[in-house]
């Protein structure tokens, strides 16, 4: 689907026009058509030295992508600027939250230094809330440029580094390694298998926070673009050998690349399948003579403290030329309500007395959050009990918290470490307000695997 929508609509010259008639004509944010897939790949690949044309193809067949999701700076059929934004969904804790991506934001260089780079960032953040997202999503190696506009560093990659033959030496004073009573198969994935790793991964990620939601469509369009080398899968056959027995269960999987294990996942009461699943990494980056391996872990992963045994360090942010995953809070009203019932269960541990309210006074703008438990007689969503939820704006109760509006993301994204309670730049109007805060909103870490936004072609 393309065409013109209401923020980018060609008929719009950019306000520094003035400036723009140097290189003789007017110039447009518009949003872009299929016949502009060429071009935009030439100017991407004139900037940034890429995208390969295997990333740019997958990026295309993104289940979720239409031609409108990218803008382009256009001057007549010249392009001078580009980003695109790419739809997603993230879990954070119990609520799913509507995110939007956001992807190679490039200038050329004879229009550079001129605002143009801040406008069209702008003009995506519309975009990005005109298609629905609470949040925004990115990672860069310029975060300079993107704190300006309101972004905030959040999340980690939480990768782990050691040595290939110290993690073998650990595992094997283990009961785990080489002394396994019953050993797992561990081959390549097959696609049949593929809704085997989509159902082990929501098994890990539903409660975190951080993870990208992956729809069975999604998992598909990730395999097929192949930004690994392989996916090994570990099987487990039961107490019968005999294949005609009964069907084998998928028990875990790791997604692998160049000495690089993007994402290792297991199923619930298979814990010895990681292990056998490293093993076996570490067996191929022998074969590739990789001594070192990077290992991608949630927080608090099992493997995590044998891993520590061995020697490894944890690698801070993005191995890939240092990138920073930032964020930034689009909408705070749909952000509010969607995290409803994750902030009813947070009451509910902290014994909060409901129903209880809690406004926000940020800057000019006043939100006003109203949590009580659900009248009776409405469905439960998976087990837990619904929740009545509104988010007014306009004006705040007595008990409100008064900040700016990067503190409210920070709030919000739980990027304050040690949560509201600790954060010097949260101001509570009575006690009652920062008791509530700091129950509401405790500082977590936003953990996401690399294999979603690693390219085709790159190296980890």
């Amino acid at each position: 689907m393309s065409g013109s929508t209401p923020l980018s609509a060609s008929t719009r010259s950019l306000p520094a026009t003035k400036s723009m008639r140097r290189l003789g004509q007017p110039m447009a944010i518009v949003s872009a058509k299929t016949a502009d897939d060429v071009s935009a790949l030439h100017f991407l690949n004139a900037v940034f030295h890429g995208p390969s044309p295997g990333e740019f193809k997958a990026a295309l067949e993104d289940p979720y992508y239409e031609s409108r999701d990218r803008l382009l700076i256009k001057g007549g059929r010249q392009i001078y600027g580009h980003v695109q934004i790419t739809r997603r969904a993230i879990r954070f804790g119990h609520a799913l939250i509507p995110a939007a991506g956001l992807r190679w934001l490039a200038t050329a260089p004879e229009i550079r230094g001129r605002g143009f780079g801040a406008i069209l960032l702008r003009r995506a953040e519309r975009l990005m809330v005109e298609r629905g997202a609470a949040v925004g999503l990115l990672s860069t190696t310029q975060p300079a440029f993107f704190r300006r506009a309101g972004w905030i560093d959040c999340g980690d990659r939480n990768r782990w580094v050691a040595g290939v033959w110290q993690i073998l030496a650990v595992l094997a004073q283990t009961d785990d390694y080489p002394k396994i009573r019953r050993p797992l198969d561990i081959r390549p994935v097959r696609r049949m298998e593929i809704l085997d790793l989509a159902r082990i991964y929501r098994l890990n990620t539903d409660g975190t926070y951080g993870p990208l939601e992956r729809s069975e469509t999604y998992w598909h369009w990730l395999v097929s673009r192949r930004a690994y080398d392989e996916i090994l899968v570990a099987i487990d056959w039961g107490k019968h050998r005999s294949r005609a027995s009964s069907p084998p269960e998928i028990v875990g999987y790791a997604a692998l690349k160049a000495g690089q294990v993007l994402e290792l996942m297991t199923a619930p009461g298979h814990p010895k399948s990681g292990v056998q699943l490293l093993c076996r990494a570490c067996g191929e980056a022998i074969e590739q003579g990789i001594d070192t391996l990077g290992i991608h872990l949630a927080e608090g992963h099992p493997l995590g403290s044998m891993l520590q045994r061995a020697g490894a360090a944890v690698s801070v942010g993005h191995p890939r030329h240092c990138e920073v995953l930032m964020a930034k809070l689009l909408s705070p009203d749909r952000m509010l309500q969607r995290l409803s019932v994750e902030l009813l269960d947070r009451a509910r541990r902290e014994g909060l007395g409901l129903p209880l309210e809690l406004g926000f006074a940020v800057g000019n703008r006043k939100y006003q959050l109203a949590l009580a438990p659900a009248p009776r007689g409405l469905d439960h969503d998976k087990g837990r009990a619904p929740t009545a939820a509104s988010v007014g704006g306009g004006s705040v109760r007595r008990s409100h918290l008064r900040l700016d509006g990067t503190a409210f993301s920070q709030l919000l994204l739980g990027a304050i470490a040690g949560g509201a309670g600790a954060s010097a730049g949260v101001e509570g109007s009575t006690k009652l307000a920062r008791q509530t805060a700091a129950a509401l909103f405790p500082g977590h870490l936003l953990w996401r695997p690399p294999l979603d936004d690693l390219p085709v072609g790159a190296r980890a």
